[in-house]
């Protein structure tokens, strides 16, 4: 689509301001179609006496959290803000049916804890999708081991395919780390404290001198499959982190560590290099590590109004504004069709036939009772 767009307004070297009209494009388009369409239900299960349930990758915003326990004696759930939540329900013992819970780095807190594996449907927006792709540091430290504590890969924590990072930290303390700012917002992933780091998980390894700058994470998959670290969400979207399962990743790569009291959060990936250089990866998009369905979905109104941002910056104000006129009749019909619900349905009548010829009913459908 940059090229594309490259291409209408006769440029190669804006690239850069080519890539934010898109996403300003992509933003506007998202706001547009606040419809039904954007609309996702899910069916969680919450685990006994387990205080967290991870939310679906491609959660935007929250509409409705409900208990269903199927015999219509459920009920909505109380939303509150993180800090307050933790506040009020620090260090949880009690377990029974929860009624308030706090979104929080890509997980859903109850409060009581679940006395049993009791089922709730989440309804949200979808997430929308972001063209940016971090940048993840990792610091050159000789003193690596010493200084910072090895990460592990749990490959299934969260679902298959995605999972969590994790670390024994000295302080019994989850660690944050940072990815490079861009386009005016940062993403942020956790290290997740646990004292079976090393059990539940593998150990992850960093090859700078990987070809693809988003596959320099590796590990020895038990079950022979790549993995993502989801990030936590910014704008309504997230990205990930790619691991790639390799059987040779502690010969081609380094063992990372993790620096929990580093003062920058984005160079808290400790390595030791083998060229003493720091190092990057970098982060992708999906799960997948395609383009966001709603890219695909939405792919016309996008690039029609990155294309009249970028005639307005040319000050071809005329040719802008059709363009940008355009994008609105195309967003009105895509808005309509995203809120049809179907054919219209009448309420069903029982077949009579009225007095006189038998057919008559079938002749003229009007008469009938």
């Amino acid at each position: 689509m940059v090229s594309e767009v490259g291409f209408e307004l006769n440029r190669s070297d804006i690239d850069t301001r080519i890539k934010r009209w898109i996403q300003q494009a992509i933003d506007f388009t998202y706001n547009t179609i606040r419809t039904q369409g954007g609309n996702q239900v899910a069916t969680l299960t919450a685990t006994a006496l387990t205080e967290t349930l991870s939310l679906p990758l491609n959660f935007g915003e929250l509409i409705e959290l409900r208990y269903t326990p199927g015999d219509s004696s459920g009920y909505q759930l109380y939303r509150i803000p993180p800090a307050e939540f933790f506040r009020r329900h620090a260090d949880q013992t009690t377990s029974g049916f929860p009624t308030d819970f706090c979104i929080f780095n890509n997980q859903i807190y109850f409060a009581v804890l679940p006395e049993s594996a009791l089922s709730y449907t989440l309804t949200y927006q979808e997430a929308s999708a972001n063209i940016y792709e971090h940048t993840l540091n990792f610091t050159d430290a000789d003193g690596a081991a010493a200084t910072g504590i090895q990460i592990y890969l749990d490959e299934d924590a969260v679902e298959t395919g995605v999972g969590k990072f994790y670390f024994v930290s000295p302080t019994d303390t989850d660690a944050i780390i940072q990815v490079a700012t861009l386009d005016g917002h940062v993403h942020n992933i956790t290290v997740y404290d646990n004292d079976d780091a090393a059990t539940d998980g593998v150990a992850v390894y960093f090859d700078e001198d990987g070809a693809t700058v988003s596959e320099r994470l590796s590990f020895v998959s038990p079950t022979n499959l790549n993995c993502v670290v989801q990030t936590g969400n910014s704008r309504l979207h997230s990205h990930y982190v790619r691991i790639t399962d390799a059987d040779n990743a502690a010969s081609s790569g380094v063992a990372v560590y993790c620096d929990e009291d580093a003062a920058s959060k984005t160079g808290r990936f400790l390595f030791v290099s083998p060229t003493d250089v720091d190092g990057t990866s970098q982060i992708v998009l999906s799960k997948d590590g395609i383009v966001p369905p709603f890219l695909e979905r939405y792919h016309e109104a996008i690039y029609l109004g990155a294309l009249g941002r970028g005639l307005r910056f040319e000050k071809q104000f005329g040719e802008s504004q059709a363009i940008l006129q355009s994008v609105n009749v195309a967003l009105g019909a895509m808005k309509e069709s995203e809120n049809r619900r179907g054919p219209t349905v009448f309420p069903a009548k029982t077949f009579n036939s009225s007095p006189g010829n038998v057919w008559d009913s079938l002749k003229f459908p009007e008469i009938i009772d």
